[in-house]
């Protein structure tokens, strides 16, 4: 089958904080414009594709978590997009955590396709204070110095992606070298992210890499991502340091995460 008949395949990969919620509203909030273009989002919703993300990523389920699981959920995402006329894309910034045979499977998955691989991002200076807030929202309670201190001695290990989940993500060659082992260079895009308050720049990028007009969509509501202030994140840690260990996680992120931190603590 020649490359030309088979559908183009963008695989979102992250980097973490690097304008991936503003650009996944962007995608799902002008999902019939990106279909009139060419470009299938499959499944439902973006859970779908996190979803995907944890299945891939082999994420422990914790017994209590009253959602589904997740296994066979990269199957049932990836065979959607096999199927797309023309174009579709995955998105998803924890994929960028995969270890190099998830990768693997990941990439294999798709080779009957034509796929291609976009990683975004963005300078240390702020993805570091980004990624410690971050980890506050997922229940971590380091000190920003503590938590700074381990990142940097981490930094000269040749293992430094299993030591701290800070380069997990952010290793920016390993996680490109890990995801390009089957595709040409050219299939494989990096976007830098444009100064703070340029989200239209950072759209028209990710926009020509999908091969679609940036001037068609609609970018109403979906620009507002605001991070919480220095006494909010402190007042965060200093709950969870109160938590008990009992809380499952999902507990967590259902009504902590996203009630208090992002709807209230962001509001302030």
């Amino acid at each position: 089958m020649l490359s030309g008949s088979r559908p183009r395949i963008y695989v979102h990969i992250g980097e973490p904080k690097t304008g991936t919620s503003f650009l996944q509203r962007s995608l799902w909030s002008n999902r019939a414009r990106l279909a009139a273009q060419g470009v299938t989002l499959p499944g439902f919703g973006q859970r779908d594709h996190s979803r995907a993300s944890r299945d891939l990523r082999e994420a422990p389920r914790e017994a209590s978590d009253p959602t589904d699981p997740w296994t066979g959920d990269w199957a049932v995402l990836t065979g959607q997009a096999l199927r797309a006329p023309s174009a579709a894309v995955i998105s998803d910034e924890i994929l960028a955590a995969c270890n190099p045979p998830q990768a693997d499977h990941a990439m294999r998955s798709l080779l009957a396709a034509d796929p291609h691989v976009i990683l975004t991002v963005r300078d240390f200076g702020s993805v570091l204070p980004a990624e410690w807030q971050e980890r506050i929202k997922c229940r971590e309670s380091v000190p920003w110095e503590e938590w700074l201190g381990s990142v940097a001695g981490a930094t000269p290990a040749a293992d430094r992606r299993l030591r701290s989940w800070f380069w997990a993500v952010h290793d920016t060659l390993a996680i490109l070298d890990m995801w390009s082992q089957h595709i040409p260079p050219d299939h494989v895009h990096v976007i830098t992210v444009p100064p703070q308050g340029a989200t239209d720049l950072l759209w028209i990028r990710f926009a020509s890499v999908l091969g679609v007009d940036p001037g068609r969509f609609d970018l109403t509501g979906t620009r507002a991502n605001p991070s919480l202030g220095p006494a909010e994140a402190e007042f965060l840690r200093q709950v969870n340091q109160a938590l008990p260990a009992e809380v499952p996680d999902w507990f967590y992120t259902r009504d902590i995460k996203r009630i208090l931190a992002l709807d209230l603590l962001r509001s302030r």
